[in-house]
């Protein structure tokens, strides 16, 4: 059915003869219905014997004479309601008045339409030389001095001293709004308030509108009202500590005739000094303050009602809170393997912390390596739930859960199938912090995802997938070796204010090897290796599974060899240790480095690069790395892919021999 109804255009009946068309509005129809029904081809005997008997001009009677076209006819054009469906309300069809407009007949609405298009195209006349003229100096004066030719008694007379006048008043409020708009931005540059230049600004910028450390004393603030009864923000004094800055500040910035209690209490950096408005008043106090400390209040002054601390690389990273203390140091311990230490880890973080969720592919159910068993019956289904075969929607969700505040453990049931939520995590997450200058963050964000070898699993359940996000600032990168590493480290990248990939090896999930595990709180910090085995010949850097593979060549190394070999074992991967490692490398001056990943690009080549860069007058031997093969991860041959404990004796024996 049609949905315009009576006020349809269009006949709904295909069998009719031009009812399929639009009507004509000037013309009446029921002309044309009388035409057709006079047509001697239809008559019959009846119809002829009414012609012959009927009067002379009798028939014309009942034509329309008059010339004037009905109201209802013109408001139901205007209205947009007439049709083929629409009938007079003036006695339908036998109207006396017509039903068509007349030639040249305009409709109040396109006579709207028109008036509007006129105002569209008016312009005034100063208008019209910029735009269209495009005159200036003696040539718009042309132009205004023949105006007087154009007809009209309404213009005003143009003379040269009108135009002089009129030229100089528009360059005049030209000056001035630049003059205005210039004002404005060295007042937002001298209150600290400035937040980037525009296009416009890098090719006409004055250099005059600021200033370098040298001029900053001879820099004139204005004093900024502030209301009294508005909360004052604190800031610590870790606050004005940026990457570079070696020495201590809190002479400096320890404001004079402060009290002892105060000033021990920053000079410890845990007391908090309150902002407001004569900080930056020019008087004796701030004259006589160093010019480095002014110019580290004047850089950092915009920033204190947005966060609390600035990090040296410009908000990639938020900075990891103090942490706690170890709750279980000295208490009772119990045998785990990694998964059940897992499983530990999240029920004290969801216990810890009432916003925590825990959520993927068949988690409610306990997961499939059983690393969530018991947390759905426990904290409930709202906070430990299913999420369906869709790693990009799993980990989208994770980052809107963390965004609004919620602490968000995502699980991605194998490493191998991280990748379609690689945009996610590499243009999402890791961005979050730094696009809107630490105003907004997905911090509380941790992704967990199986890892590395498991016997058997074949090219697609056997990958080692971390170099592909290390090459991504903004996201922390950790794998444990172990039961005791797997918890510590897991509950510190779910409390570290920065997302986290936690890769948890397979060969560890699924073989029975436990370990003495705190069963208590506590926390592995980040971003530090552990040297697992000291030694002084050679330095193993190793991570996952790879740990306990080099320590079983440090072994044989120590008793065929006579080689003492030191084994790292790196943890985080990104941030990492590189002190820790060059250390150990200016001690040893050898290194091997090995992982489960293809050699090339994998992890092992930044290490590499950069230990030569510290090291190189220390190096006795060129780096070595022990790596899986640049091929798919095989199924048959996985023994002969796998970085042994043969294939590192043999990059030993050859740094040994160099």
């Amino acid at each position: 059915m049609c949905h315009k109804g009576a006020k349809c255009k269009f006949s709904h009946d295909l069998a009719v003869e031009q009812k399929t068309q639009k009507k004509n509005l000037y013309v009446d129809s029921r002309d044309l219905k009388k035409e057709e029904e006079d047509n001697m081809e239809n008559w019959d005997e009846n119809k002829l014997n009414e012609v012959v008997n009927k009067k002379h001009g009798e028939a014309n009677k009942k034509l329309n004479q008059t010339t004037i076209v009905c109201k209802y006819f013109i408001q139901a054009v205007e209205e947009s309601k007439y049709g083929w469906f629409w009938e007079c309300p003036n006695g339908g069809d036998k109207c006396i008045y017509r039903h068509c407009l007349p030639e040249g007949y305009v409709l109040k609405k396109d006579k709207k339409k028109m008036e509007e298009q006129d105002k569209e195209n008016q312009i005034s006349l100063e208008e019209l030389i910029e735009k269209e003229v495009g005159l200036s100096g003696i040539f718009a004066m042309e132009f205004f001095l023949n105006r007087a030719a154009l007809q009209g008694k309404n213009l005003t007379k143009i003379t040269l001293q009108s135009f002089v006048a009129w030229k100089k008043r528009k360059l005049r409020e030209k000056k001035e709004k630049e003059a205005e708009e210039e004002k404005a931005k060295k007042d937002k540059i001298k209150a600290g308030k400035a937040l980037g230049m525009s296009g416009r600004d890098l090719f006409t910028f004055n250099a005059d509108a600021c200033v370098d450390d040298e001029d900053a004393e001879d820099v004139e603030f204005e004093k900024e009202e502030v209301d009294p009864d508005e909360k004052v923000f604190e800031i610590d004094n870790d606050f004005f500590k940026f990457e570079g800055m070696d020495d201590d500040l809190d002479e400096e910035t320890a404001p004079a005739g402060a009290a002892a209690s105060a000033a021990d209490g920053i000079s410890q950096g845990v007391a908090a000094v309150a902002i407001n408005e004569e900080l930056f008043d020019v008087d004796e106090e701030l004259e006589a303050m160093t010019s480095r400390t002014l110019t580290l209040a004047l850089r950092n002054a915009p920033r204190l009602l947005q966060q609390s601390q600035r990090t040296a690389a410009h908000f990639t990273y938020m900075p990891s809170g103090v942490k706690p203390e170890v709750a279980s140091a000295g208490g009772p311990v119990e045998k785990m393997n990694l998964c059940q230490a897992v499983n530990s880890a999240l029920h004290i973080a969801l216990a810890a912390d009432e916003s925590a969720l825990v959520f993927g592919e068949d988690v409610a159910f306990g997961g499939v390596f059983r690393c969530s068993v018991g947390l759905k019956d426990k904290f409930g289904e709202e906070r430990v739930f299913n999420t369906p075969l869709c790693e990009q929607g799993i980990v989208g969700f994770a980052i809107g859960a963390a965004v609004g505040g919620s602490t968000a453990i995502a699980e991605v049931q194998f490493g191998d199938y991280i990748f379609p939520a690689y945009d996610q995590l590499v243009n999402e997450a890791a961005k979050y912090r730094y696009r809107s200058g630490d105003m907004f963050n997905c911090g509380a964000l941790t992704v967990r995802a199986t890892y590395g070898a498991v016997g058997h699993g074949g090219l697609y359940h056997s990958q080692s997938p971390e170099a592909n996000f290390t090459h991504t600032p903004g996201l922390k990168v950790v794998i444990p070796r172990g039961p005791v590493q797997a918890k510590g480290l897991l509950l510190s990248c779910i409390r570290d204010p920065n997302p986290c990939i936690f890769f948890e090896p397979k060969v560890i999930l699924y073989r029975l090897a436990a370990e003495d595990v705190p069963t208590g709180d506590y926390m592995l910090p980040l971003s530090q290796a552990e040297v697992v085995k000291e030694g002084s010949d050679l330095t193993i850097v190793a991570w996952a599974t790879q740990v306990h593979v080099a320590l079983e060549a440090a072994q044989i190394a120590k008793e065929q060899l006579g080689v003492n070999v030191e084994v790292i074992d790196l943890q985080t991967i990104v941030p990492w240790d590189e002190d820790t490692i060059v250390k150990s490398v200016e001690k040893t001056g050898r290194l091997i480095v090995t992982h489960e990943a293809p050699i090339t690009s994998g992890f092992g080549a930044e290490i590499a690069a950069s230990v030569q860069r510290r090291c190189f007058l220390h190096l006795e031997s060129p780096i070595e790395r022990v790596c899986g093969f640049d091929t798919p991860f095989p199924h048959v041959y996985e023994p002969f892919y796998l970085p042994t404990k043969w294939r590192l004796i043999d990059a030993i024996k050859k740094s040994m021999n160099y």
